[in-house]
């Protein structure tokens, strides 16, 4: 029996030191029937350089070049591109486990099935490392129906695109949003799991998201998130005339990235600054009955964002700090070597 081709889109952009891991991990899959097209996105290092000598050594490698124009365009050249029943993503400053895809294409082997995900890991990168054992009888949560599909983005999947597979069908009359430079990829993962019938979850951690404290590309940008923000909204308002039950979810989940949104203003001095932060409390203020019923630190964050700017700012360079403290602690315990 012939299995399916799993067509991985990997956008790539100056990213020189770690790209060579990426696609290795990606070559020492257990299930090998992959195509991985990495998408240069305008590379200014010597990001494409690396990618051409890798796919010499195999031809299941293929590597598109284009001019800039951001994540969500490389990953449409991507998709255009893809040939595959069905399609991943993975971020070229990430890492994943040998078995992951064969894990998911195992997993998706039932009737009707049109998203796979399954666990991850988030690791500090050159922090400290939350890592999982591997549990050979994890089991598999299979969701069916269109309210259970779409409330399991926030209650089990996340919104991430590179824990999953979607079915090629599902997805091949969409594309991400061009305008859009945080967030995009939670807004495709609910728009997919919307047409979805019937979702499955494997539930053991195969990926590992890496997050960098200092890479330019975590940097929160508030304008950028506010933008983002106006999408959610009108799902929001989509989700509640389909009389969709994720409505509560997702306006929880809309408020904490309002507060999140300030992350990226050191200041209100500007007017522009002043502006953007008006603009993110008129956000903060809304849904006050989900507001009541988010977790205790979150629902913390968003009410110090909606009354003093300034204790909000203090809030996440505290937070910040603790959490270095406590990767410190932990290497201390767990005698990791603070080299690492």
């Amino acid at each position: 029996m012939n299995r399916p081709l799993v067509s991985v889109i990997v956008p790539a952009f100056n990213v020189e030191k770690y790209i060579e891991t990426a696609i290795q991990d990606l070559r020492t899959q257990t299930y090998d029937n992959l195509e991985c097209i990495v998408v240069d996105d305008g590379s200014t290092d010597h990001t494409l350089e690396i990618c051409k000598e890798i796919a010499k050594l195999d031809s299941r490698i293929k590597i598109i070049s284009k001019e800039n124009g951001g994540v969500s365009s490389a990953r449409n050249v991507g998709l255009q591109a893809a040939t595959g029943d069905w399609v991943g993503f993975m971020d070229p400053d990430d890492r994943m486990d040998p078995e992951m895809f064969e894990f998911l294409v195992n997993a998706s082997e039932q009737r009707g099935c049109d998203v796979v995900a399954c666990r991850f890991v988030i690791e500090y990168y050159n922090e400290f490392e939350i890592t999982f054992p591997h549990n050979p009888n994890f089991d598999v949560i299979t969701i069916e129906g269109r309210n259970e599909c779409v409330s399991s983005v926030q209650q089990l999947i996340n919104v991430f695109l590179w824990n999953k597979i979607f079915r090629k069908d599902l997805i091949k009359e969409m594309l991400f949003d061009s305008e859009l430079t945080v967030l995009e990829d939670a807004i495709f993962v609910y728009r997919a799991v919307d047409r979805a019938k019937c979702i499955r979850v494997i539930d053991v951690p195969c990926y590992h998201y890496r997050y960098l404290f200092s890479g330019l590309t975590r940097k929160t940008k508030t304008k950028e998130y506010l933008k983002s923000l106006e999408t959610i909204e009108r799902f929001i308002h989509y989700c509640e005339a389909e009389k969709l039950e994720c409505t509560t979810d997702l306006k929880k989940w809309y408020l904490f990235l309002s507060a999140r949104s300030l992350e990226g203003l050191f200041s209100i001095k500007r007017a522009a600054d002043l502006e953007l932060y008006e603009q993110a409390k008129i956000n903060i203020c809304k849904y006050p009955d989900e507001k009541k019923c988010l977790p205790f630190l979150k629902r913390f964050y968003v009410l110090i964002a909606e009354r003093s700017f300034i204790v909000y700012r203090m809030c996440i360079r505290f937070k910040g700090r603790g959490k270095r403290m406590w990767l410190t602690i932990n290497k201390l315990h767990t005698g990791i070597p603070f080299w690492k």
